[in-house]
């Protein structure tokens, strides 16, 4: 992909343009040009650690799954000036940046003096948070994508992404296809869900109920149309059972297919293995999941 970013930096490395904003954090922005976004913040040991997390996540899991927004690159640059985000009062929603401001807006300091680190990734769509209304169908695929995701980092590597909420899972309307290499199978959803903000992420003290707490409180803030009686009755059934123990991301899915399809011996074997085991993935059959749930 070509290189959508050679005007932020001028020849003296000040800063010339960052787009237009579409988020604001405690510690950063967000803006967008053309497909790419960059995450803004200051150039401190938090950015840096940030950066190691972020491009670690990347090299380790780009091959293995779609749902981890990867880091396509990043950039350094010195803000010589305050900078304003202004809200023309002439022109309603609608905000600019600027250096100065008169009496007919309001405005507060987006970024001040100082050397800050942006990194730069592809535009995956909107966040739960923004869109919050999603059909029955949708929030299953939402769902089966990140349990099948985090299960995989978290054998694989150890990983915790430690702060799923509505606002860190991206949703955009495009063809997305999870591979098991293990099992050589191949999941295709016209949804794809993507986790961002890695900042708290941990490769070394895995904890799946953290996770899953953030599953839930998505599953809670979500308001679905379309939803039959024996949906909800469903939805709140696997809520009761997310994180009622320690449950790894795989017990999860089994308790999903547990609640949504009716048992089988063999899934009932499958689950007793999963409660007598810290790392169960080899028992579980991600296409019955799939199959039984997001096909019917």
């Amino acid at each position: 992909m070509a290189d959508q970013w050679p005007s932020i930096i001028s020849n003296n490395n000040v800063i010339k343009n960052i787009g237009r904003v579409i988020g604001i954090g405690n510690h950063s922005i967000v803006c967008m040009l053309n497909s790419q976004i960059i995450k803004i913040r200051p150039f401190n040991q938090q950015g840096i650690t940030e950066y190691e997390k972020w491009n670690r996540i990347t090299k380790l899991l780009k091959n293995k799954t779609t749902s981890f927004l990867p880091l396509l690159r990043t950039v350094s640059f010195v803000n010589e000036n305050d900078i304003l985000l202004v809200s023309d009062t002439k022109r309603k929603h609608e905000v600019i940046l600027s250096s100065q401001t008169n009496e007919d807006t309001n405005s507060f300091v987006l970024l001040k003096k100082g050397k800050y680190i942006g990194f730069i990734s592809e535009n995956s769509g909107k966040t739960v948070y923004q869109i919050k209304e999603l059909s029955y169908n949708d929030l299953l695929q939402v769902i089966f994508q990140l349990l099948w995701s985090l299960s995989i980092a978290e054998k694989s590597f150890g990983y915790s992404h430690g702060d799923i909420h509505s606002k860190n899972i991206l949703l955009k309307r495009e063809p997305n296809i999870l591979i098991d290499m293990s099992h050589n199978r191949r999941y295709t959803f016209n949804l794809k869900a993507t986790l961002i903000d890695f900042e708290l992420s941990s490769f070394e003290c895995p904890d799946s109920t953290t996770d899953c707490i953030g599953i839930r409180n998505v599953i809670n803030y979500c308001s679905l149309f379309q939803q039959t009686l024996q949906q909800k009755r469903l939805l709140s059934q696997f809520k009761r059972s997310l994180c009622s123990s320690k449950y790894s991301y795989s017990v999860c899915c089994l308790i999903l297919l547990l609640i949504f399809k009716k048992k089988t011996r063999t899934n009932i074997f499958q689950i007793r293995h999963c409660y007598n085991t810290q790392y169960s993935h080899q028992f579980i059959q991600y296409h019955l999941l799939y199959n039984l749930i997001l096909q019917n």
